[in-house]
């Protein structure tokens, strides 16, 4: 009988090979958008397609498969996933880009969540799930680290954009040869709850706060990755900055368990919310040329924000309190992680276009950007800080938490 914690790997293991189609593409956005030019369309809208469609299938996907296999699903959406990417590669993005991205889209929403739930219908103490999640979003995020690496070494091989396509091709088919064998055989997709579940206050303040880390944690993860690829010319010089943002990020999960509970509630909110943001303003401001682009280094102070990002999914499921409540959960992290992979390239054009307005001899473009997304996170880190204070490290201070 495989152990808890090999369940964790398994579904980690699915998550990743689904969520490769949403994370390589970041890594080459000039690249991609050299492509598509030839077919009338752009980046936001290649990366936004799968996304967005993919939340699409991601909610309604349980409903309309209730009772099926998981091996079934995991089957057909990663064989879909697979045909799909071939013939993006096949046609160097030129034929039908928009409609095949969907059809990856719609697949992959069937797919990425099958992994997590798994975890939820295991019969174990809230403590227990908890530990269990954790373990599976540090894996995942560890797999964080190796997809843009990945993407960015396949880059300066290959050259060319299409490789990453062709990589996708071979990831989605190993999947659909492999993952089936990693999920119980007797595991199905959940309907709805019989009964809509209800929470204390308490706990509905925790699941705001968490639903908050997860979708700034995710956010700033894009949002580094196109500010990378945008900034460096050369794949070689991203394949580092990736390595320099990317390794922080997962060996920040490391630490989850430790550090908010040795640290006051605010020392842990300045180095754990404020400084990851306030610094990734600081890295926006730098000239993307010259002897300050060195300080783009201050990339790996950024990844301090995967820390609360690894046991916030954790504590956002443990609460709900039967099996298919715990499925819906993880729907809504899902989709809570997955969209700021479609909102961080639009949100870095919205911000180069703000830019454009407020840059001047007073305000260069790169300083104009960092000064609009100050405006924006600040109200954010305001309200984070509460809740952190409030909820979130009270509810870590448990005597039954992990």
């Amino acid at each position: 009988m495989p152990s808890h914690t090999s369940r964790a790997l398994a579904a980690a293991t699915i998550t990743v090979a689904a969520n490769a189609n949403a994370v390589l593409p970041l890594v080459a956005r000039e690249e991609i958008t050299e492509h598509l030019r030839h077919a009338g369309a752009g980046f936001n809208a290649f990366q936004s397609t799968t996304v967005v469609l993919s939340c699409l299938t991601l909610v309604a996907g349980p409903l309309l498969l209730r009772g099926r296999r998981l091996r079934t699903v995991l089957r057909w959406g990663f064989g879909v996933m697979a045909l799909a990417n071939a013939l993006l590669a096949l046609t160097a993005l030129e034929w039908a880009p928009l409609p095949l991205r969907g059809v990856i889209g719609l697949a992959y929403g069937l797919v990425v969540p099958l992994g997590q739930f798994v975890l939820s219908g295991l019969s174990v103490s809230p403590a227990e799930r908890v530990r269990l999640f954790t373990l599976n979003i540090n894996l995942i995020r560890l797999a964080l680290v190796l997809l843009p690496l990945l993407g960015s070494l396949l880059l300066l091989v290959g050259g060319n954009a299409v490789v990453l396509f062709w990589a996708l091709t071979l990831i989605a088919l190993t999947a659909c040869l492999l993952a089936p064998g990693l999920v119980p055989t007797d595991a199905r997709l959940q309907g709805l709850p019989p009964r809509a579940p209800r929470l204390p206050p308490a706990a509905r303040l925790t699941a705001l706060a968490d639903a908050l880390l997860i979708l700034i944690g995710r956010g700033v993860y894009a949002l580094a990755l196109i500010l990378i690829s945008a900034r460096q010319p050369g794949h070689g010089g991203a394949l580092s900055l990736s390595l320099v943002f990317t390794v922080p990020f997962a060996l920040a999960g490391l630490a989850a368990g430790v550090v908010p509970r040795r640290l006051e509630a605010t020392q842990s909110g300045l180095l754990l919310l404020w400084l990851p943001l306030l610094v990734l303003a600081g890295v926006m401001a730098v000239p993307s040329q010259g002897a300050a682009s060195g300080l783009i280094l201050l990339v790996a102070l950024v990844g301090l924000i995967g820390l609360p990002l690894s046991f916030a999914p954790g504590q956002f499921i443990a609460q709900w309190p039967d099996a298919a409540s715990r499925q819906w959960a993880n729907v809504i992290t899902i989709l809570l992680m997955t969209l700021p992979l479609s909102l961080g390239p639009w949100l870095y054009s919205s911000l180069e276009g703000l830019a454009g307005g407020l840059s001047g001899p007073a305000w260069p473009e790169p300083q104009a950007m960092a000064t609009a997304f100050l405006l924006l996170c600040l109200p954010l880190l305001l309200l984070l800080q509460r809740l952190w204070r409030r909820a979130v490290i009270p509810d870590l201070l448990r005597p039954d938490a992990p």
